[in-house]
């Protein structure tokens, strides 16, 4: 099997575990759905020369830290609204691998600030 780099964290897999994605008409390849998020997080902001300066340093994944994780009260992550609405304090919306909207649940479904928010809760689209 053929081994790639990740185009964001740098570390290399197998080419048939890899997202692969095309982007200004050149393939690119991401370990996970984060390094591609964060990918086109800095690309969309214009911080895309990140990667220039990285040069060829290869970024550690992140580590556990107990005390970090205390900090939150996850319940797991659903696409299902109504559980969402039952047993959630906080909502984030991601859409495409991108962050949309994160507010407090009822705040978010009764009063959502992102238009394309609103439209996946009132079925528009999903």
């Amino acid at each position: 099997m053929s081994k790639v780099k990740c185009d964001h964290c740098r570390l290399e897999f197998d080419k048939d575990v890899m997202i692969e994605e095309t982007i200004d008409g050149q393939k690119r390849y991401f370990c996970c759905k984060g390094c591609q998020g964060v990918y086109h997080l800095l690309k969309s902001e214009g911080l895309d020369s990140f990667y220039d300066k990285l040069g060829d340093q290869v970024l550690e994944p992140a580590k556990e830290v107990g005390e970090d994780l205390e900090k939150f009260d996850l319940e797991g992550f659903t696409h299902n609204m109504q559980q969402v609405t039952r047993v959630s304090d906080y909502t984030d919306f991601m859409y495409l691998g991108k962050f949309i909207e994160l507010g407090e649940t009822e705040e978010f479904f009764i009063n959502p600030k992102v238009k394309l928010s609103e439209e996946y809760i009132t079925g528009k689209f999903g």
